[in-house]
C-alpha cells in the first residue's frame, strides 16, 4: 500500500475546535434553544458538506475528460512487442477508471453558497457516501497498479493527470471525513434529542395523570374504610337491641335444624354406601342389555348412587323388592357372602329409609318455617344489608388497592425512564452547545 500513499499523498491536519463556555437553560425554554441551534448547526454542517461534494463533482467531471485523453492520446516511439503490452494496460486502467467514476454517485445536496439546501441527503447517506466511496478508490488503485505503472511508461503525462484527478477526489473525501468526524456526536444528537424532549413531556404528563389517579384511589378507599367502619358500628348496635334477642335463638335453632338435616342426609347416603358394587353392576348389565331396566328403574338406580335422600320413599321400595329379586336370582354373579350382605342391607333400607325420609322432609319444613320467621324480623334485613355493604366495600378496597399497586409500579418504571432520558438529552444538549439542562 505504500505506493497509494506516495501517489496520492499525505492527509492534511485537522482543524481544532474551541470549547464554548458552558451556560444554563431551563427544560421548558429547551424546545426553542434546540430548533434554532439545530437550524444553524445543520445549515452549517450541510452547507460545508455541500461545497465539498460541489468539488467531488467537479473532480470527476475532470477525472472523465483526463480519462478520455489518456484513452486517445498517441503513444512515444517504443518496440511493437512494448507497446502491445502498454496499449493492453491503458485499456485495463481505463476500464478501472470509468467503473469508479460509475460508482462515485454523489447525494442531491442543493446549490452551493449561502443557506443551501440538502436535497434528500442526511448524515447517515453523506457517511455512507464517504464510506463507498472511498473503499471504490482503494479498490481500484490496488487493481490497476501494474496497468498503472506500464501505461505511465509511454503515457506519463496524461497517466499523471488521472492520478492527480484522483487524489484530489481522496483529499476531498478526507476533508469530508474530518468534517463528519467533527459534527458526528453533535448530527447523531440532533436526530435523538428532539424525539427525547417529546418523551419527556410526555412521561411527564403520563406521570402527573397517573399520580392523580393514585390521590382520587386513596380518597376512595378512605371513603370505603369509613363507610365500613360505620356499618360495623351499626351491627354492634342491633346488638343491644330488643330484637336481637329474638333473632339469635331463632338463627341458633335454624342452625341446629340445619345441622341435623346434614346428618339424615349423611346417614342416608351411608345407609345405601353397602350396595354400590351392586348398583353399578346392575347399570352395567342394563348398559349391555343383558338386563335391561326400566325408565323409571334407570333413574332410581341412578338416584341410589348419588343422591338417594332426595328419593320418594314409596319409590325406594319399590326398587329396592326388583333389585331383592335379581340379587336372589343369582343375575348380578355375587359371591354367596356378598349377596347374602345386599340381601341384609336392602331390609334395613326397606325398614329405615321412610322414617329417616320422613325426618329429612320435617327438618327441611321446619327449616323453611324458621327462615321465614328470621327473615321476617326488621333486625334480619337490617343485619343483612350491612353486611353486604361491608363485604362488598372489602372487595372494592381490594380491587382498589391492586389498581393502585399496578398503578405505582407503572409511575415507578416512568420515573426512572424519565431520569434516564433527562440523562440522555443532558448529555446531547453538552455536545451541541456546552449548554446544560435545568429540569424542574
Amino acid at each position: 500500500m505504500g505506493w497509494i500513499s506516495k501517489i496520492l499523498g499525505k492527509r492534511g491536519e485537522k482543524t481544532t475546535v474551541t470549547t464554548a463556555t458552558t451556560h444554563t437553560i431551563a427544560f421548558n425554554e429547551l424546545d426553542d434553544w434546540f430548533a434554532n441551534e439545530s437550524k444553524k448547526e445543520l445549515d452549517e454542517f450541510f452547507g460545508s458538506v455541500a461545497r465539498i461534494m460541489t468539488e467531488i463533482g467537479e473532480a470527476k467531471e475532470q477525472l472523465a475528460q483526463d480519462t478520455k485523453v489518456l484513452g486517445t492520446a498517441e503513444p512515444s516511439e517504443a518496440p511493437p512487442r512494448v507497446l502491445r503490452m502498454v496499449t493492453v494496460s491503458r485499456d485495463n486502467l481505463i476500464k478501472q477508471i470509468n467503473a469508479l467514476i460509475g460508482r462515485i454517485n454523489i447525494p442531491a445536496m442543493g446549490g452551493a453558497g449561502g443557506g443551501e439546501g440538502r436535497g434528500d441527503a442526511d448524515y447517515s447517506s453523506v457517511m455512507d457516501f464517504y464510506r463507498s466511496t472511498d473503499a471504490s478508490i482503494e479498490t481500484t488503485l490496488e487493481r490497476s497498479m501494474k496497468s498503472h505503472t506500464r501505461t505511465k511508461h509511454l503515457f506519463p503525462k496524461e497517466t499523471t493527470a488521472v492520478v492527480s484527478d484522483i487524489r484530489t477526489i481522496k483529499e476531498l473525501l478526507t476533508k469530508l471525513k474530518d468534517l463528519l468526524d467533527l459534527n458526528g456526536s453533535k448530527i447523531e444528537s440532533f436526530e435523538t434529542i428532539s424525539g427525547e424532549i417529546r418523551r419527556i413531556n410526555e412521561i411527564q404528563d403520563e406521570l402527573a395523570r397517573r399520580r392523580s389517579e393514585l390521590d382520587g384511589i386513596a380518597s376512595e378507599i378512605r371513603e370505603l374504610e369509613q363507610n365500613t367502619s360505620d356499618q360495623e358500628s351499626q351491627l354492634l348496635q342491633l346488638e343491644e337491641s330488643d330484637e336481637w334477642v329474638l333473632f339469635t335463638e331463632l338463627d341458633r335453632e335454624l342452625n341446629q335444624l340445619k345441622q341435623e338435616l346434614g346428618d339424615v342426609e349423611t346417614s342416608t347416603t351411608e345407609l345405601f354406601m353397602p350396595l354400590g358394587k351392586a348398583l353399578n353392576r346392575m347399570k352395567k348389565q342394563n348398559e349391555s342389555g343383558r338386563h335391561t331396566l326400566s325408565e323409571k328403574d334407570e333413574i332410581m338406580l341412578v338416584t341410589c348412587l348419588e343422591d338417594p335422600i332426595s328419593a320418594c320413599a314409596s319409590d325406594v321400595s319399590e326398587f329396592m323388592v326388583m333389585m331383592l329379586q335379581l340379587v336372589e336370582s343369582g343375575a348380578l354373579g355375587l359371591t354367596d357372602k356378598k349377596r347374602d350382605k345386599i340381601i341384609d342391607q336392602i331390609k334395613q333400607i326397606t325398614d329405615s329409609f321412610a322414617s329417616k325420609k320422613d325426618r329429612y322432609d320435617a327438618l327441611n319444613s321446619g327449616i323453611v318455617a324458621l327462615g321465614e320467621r328470621k327473615s321476617d324480623l326488621a333486625i334480619s334485613r337490617t343485619k343483612a344489608e350491612l353486611e353486604k355493604g361491608i363485604a362488598d366495600s372489602g372487595r372494592e378496597i381490594v380491587e382498589l388497592e391492586e389498581r393502585a399497586k399496578n398503578l405505582s409500579e407503572e409511575v415507578e418504571r416512568g420515573v426512572q425512564e424519565l431520569e434516564d432520558l433527562k440523562k440522555s438529552v443532558s448529555d446531547a444538549v453538552s455536545l451541541i452547545g456546552q449548554v446544560q439542562v435545568v429540569f424542574d
